[in-house]
């Protein structure tokens, strides 16, 4: 029905269904879809509603939650799930674990700061991560 909607209405088809006057798209295969958004993410950042995050955001925080080895947030994530160039790229487990509640709440936790420990300055995209990070946890518990 509704690419026929989309005929009568002189609207080009967006690959959309309309159900219930909501419009949804389909994603099909999501462990595959979710790995390709995190190798693509490695290489490139990731603006939604006009607000850019940055995989580097994580690396730093992962990489500041390892000097604390007593009290570690992310004591789930190893050097394969974070570090681009050790990144188990076909293992859908590796990449879940980054896209996660946990992982968002240490990168807004660590946003609220204006430097990390050893004095750099936390990115202005680090809040902007966590929401995305946070999206995509959700859209793949979704599925």
């Amino acid at each position: 029905d509704t690419r026929r909607d989309q005929l009568l209405a002189d609207v080009p088809p967006d690959g959309t269904v309309t159900i219930n006057d909501v419009k949804l798209s389909i994603i099909y295969d999501p462990p595959h879809l979710i790995k390709g958004i995190r190798n693509n993410f490695l290489n490139k950042n990731i603006t939604i509603d006009g607000k850019i995050s940055k995989w580097s955001d994580i690396v730093d925080v992962y990489k500041t939650d390892c000097e604390h080895t007593e009290a570690r947030l992310l004591h789930n994530l190893t050097d394969q799930h974070v570090i681009p160039e050790k990144i188990k790229k076909m293992k859908v487990k590796n990449c879940v674990k980054v896209f996660s509640s946990t992982v968002s709440a240490a990168l807004s936790y660590t946003a609220k700061f204006s430097h990390y420990a050893d004095g750099k300055p936390v990115s202005d995209t680090l809040k902007n991560t966590a929401e995305t990070v946070l999206f995509l946890d959700k859209l793949f518990d979704s599925v």
